[in-house]
This record gives C-alpha cells, sequence and structure tokens, in this order.
C-alpha cells in the first residue's frame, strides 16, 4: 500500500506533493469513527491536493480543522449505505462497523461510490470495492491508491465505469483549496 505506485501511474503527481502535511488530526478521526484509515489514503490526504479523476471521481477526505465534519459526513453515508443494503443493493455487502463492512473512501459525479472492504487484520488489509450506479459491484482486491494506479493505467477490473477510464484513458485534475498551500 504505497503511493508510490500511483505516482508512477500518474507522471505529474509527484509535483503536486505539499512541503508539509496539511495537519489533519488523524487521531481524532480515528477516535470519532471508531477506527484508524489505511495508511496509503491518509498519505494521499496529507500531502497531495484533491484528486478529480478524469472529471469523475472524487476522494472524500478531510480538512483540517474539519475533522469533525468529515465524521459527521461519513456516519450519514453509512446510514444511506444501511438503507441501501436492507433494499438488497449492495451486492451482499455488509455496512461498517460489522466487520468486512463498506466504508467509504470516494464517489462519482453520477452516484458510483467507492468503498473499503474493512477486512482484514488493520486498515492497511482493506480492499477496495466498487458500487456501480448501476447495480454493479466489484470487489477488486487491492488498496486505495494501487486501485487508482490500476485505474489510471488500464489494469483495473472492468466495474461499470466510463470506458475512458477503464482502458487507462483516465486523466487527473488538482483542485486546489486554501489548505492545500
Amino acid at each position: 500500500m504505497s503511493i508510490q505506485r500511483l505516482e508512477g501511474a500518474v507522471s505529474d503527481l509527484r509535483q503536486h506533493r505539499r512541503a508539509q502535511p496539511r495537519g489533519i488530526n488523524w487521531e481524532l478521526v480515528s477516535q470519532l469513527l471508531g477506527t484508524t484509515l489505511p495508511s496509503d489514503y491518509t498519505e494521499l490526504i496529507d500531502w497531495y491536493p484533491d484528486l478529480i479523476i478524469s472529471d469523475f471521481i472524487a476522494i472524500t477526505r478531510p480538512g483540517p480543522g474539519r475533522e469533525e465534519r468529515f465524521v459527521d459526513s461519513q456516519r450519514e453515508e453509512l446510514e444511506d449505505l444501511r438503507g441501501f443494503r436492507d433494499e438488497g443493493w449492495t451486492g451482499g455487502h455488509e455496512v461498517f462497523p460489522t466487520p468486512g463492512g463498506l466504508l467509504r473512501w470516494g464517489g462519482s459525479d453520477e452516484g458510483d461510490g467507492f468503498y473499503w472492504r474493512t477486512a482484514g487484520g488493520t486498515p492497511d488489509e482493506w480492499t477496495v470495492v466498487v458500487g456501480s450506479r448501476n447495480g454493479h459491484w466489484a470487489d477488486l482486491h487491492c488498496g486505495l491508491t494501487e486501485y487508482l494506479a490500476r485505474l489510471l493505467s488500464g489494469q483495473a477490473e472492468p466495474h461499470g465505469l466510463p470506458a475512458n477510464i477503464e482502458e487507462g484513458g483516465g486523466t487527473v485534475d488538482y483542485e486546489m483549496d486554501d489548505d492545500n498551500r
């Protein structure tokens, strides 16, 4: 679970690396959420601006001083996901904090959800699950940055996303804001 694979897949990612981490209180996030998050995610969020994949996928992230708002948003997402599960719309996946349950890390502008399957001894063992808006669910058996690297290099398994992303034609845009300086 290393960000280096993603840096290899996105040629200009390294030049957008911040000089210092963003200053997110990960301890507070962990305390409020009830779990730590995978280290590749925290590293990506700490050191890089928002990444928008092919004007389609956005990675959910806390900002410094907005950790509680991030966790509140995660709780709302989990409640929505529980409703989807109760309707049979989660491909048989459970919802966090149930062991192995889904916890969201991103979404698309068309309603696709990107999750960790919270199974394994540590969060660094969690794998990516994609729930597409058309009801297709895919377990991708890799971590977040590995998934993004595969997606952007055309090595990800097909799972209902637009063809330009699945074929490695995806692009990365960087969204800068005040806490990205």
